[in-house]
């Protein structure tokens, strides 16, 4: 709603430069001043989507395909105007590529609105309902892991760079000769070309697909690893001391930071977590519960089994 509204009210702000030519400069930066507010919260969404409506072997390939639309877009948005502004642009041929923006946006925004909703009706895996609550502490998480940070400055350098080439494109190649025209189908070349190399490099369509298939991406820096493979459903990060796991294929999760361990396993029916002052077990299978609040617990076979005691129950 946030990303559509900000779009939307930004390319109809783009037309009153046309209506009132005197002032016309102000509204065209105020109007493309919205859709780059909304930039951030639009590009992230293609994660958000595909976590929230895919499941783990999925999601790689639905991320992959999402962030190739944005690139794509850009292609188009390069052609398009240079197919209607000719070299000697009049006021009409302006109006024709801003009404044409606004109006495919509108559409795009309300077919989002009728047919489109935040989350699927049920989870895609039980480990996704479980995760529901854990935004928080995974961005608190992120913003102070050093390597995402670093990962994080050294992509919006890349970002920056190609955002400036693309912008001043005109300014650069005009003293050679070229027309705005050029401009737009080099500007294309450069998103397509780009688009191939991240192909090659399977960072693309390619690498989620053939993550998705063969079930294995790893990458690591540092002392921080990252790897999931989806064949065996399992993820796995690690940074520092601390490990998070997760096993969707045998329903099991499991999370370890510093000292503190959270498990669940879902085949049989069984949640345990454990941390420095106990272990809690349940086994709704088997009707079992059990729980120990001592220092040192563990569950086996029905039987808890903790420093002050021994418990069974059925």
């Amino acid at each position: 709603m946030i990303t559509g509204s900000l779009m939307n009210l930004g390319v109809w702000i783009r037309l009153f430069a046309l209506i009132s030519p005197t002032q016309g400069y102000a509204w065209l930066v105020l109007g493309q001043l919205l859709p780059g507010l909304s930039a951030p919260i639009f590009f992230n969404s293609t994660a958000l989507f595909a976590a929230r409506w895919f499941a783990s072997g999925q999601r790689d390939l639905a991320t992959a395909i999402g962030s190739m639309a944005n690139p794509l877009g850009l292609a188009i948005g390069f052609l398009f105007p240079s197919l209607i502004v000719t070299d000697a642009p009049s006021s009409q041929q302006f109006l024709v590529v801003l009404a044409s923006e606004a109006a495919f946006t509108t559409l795009i925004t309300l077919i989002v609105l009728i047919a489109y909703r935040s989350n699927p009706p049920t989870p895609p895996s039980f480990a996704d309902e479980q995760q529901a609550g854990e935004f928080k502490r995974d961005l608190l998480c992120l913003v102070t892991n050093r390597h995402f940070l670093i990962l994080l400055f050294s992509f919006s350098i890349g970002l920056a760079l190609f955002n400036a080439l693309t912008f001043l494109l005109y300014q650069l190649i005009q003293p050679s000769g070229y027309s705005s025209s050029d401009a737009g189908v080099f500007g294309a070349i450069i998103i397509v070309a780009g688009l191939v190399n991240a192909h090659f490099c399977d960072d693309g369509v390619g690498g989620g697909w053939s993550t998705d298939s063969t079930g294995e991406q790893c990458s690591a820096e540092g002392t921080s690893e990252l790897c999931s493979t989806d064949g065996m459903d399992e993820r796995c990060s690690t940074d520092g001391m601390g490990e998070r796991c997760s096993a969707d294929s045998m329903g099991e999760r499991c999370s370890t930071d510093g000292i503190r361990e959270r498990c669940s396993v879902n085949s049989a029916g069984e949640r345990c977590s454990v941390n420095t002052t106990g272990a809690r077990c349940s086994i709704d299978s088997m009707g079992e519960l059990c729980l120990t609040d001592s220092l040192v617990g563990f569950r086996l076979d029905g039987v808890s089994i903790s420093g002050i005691g021994l418990h069974r129950s059925k």
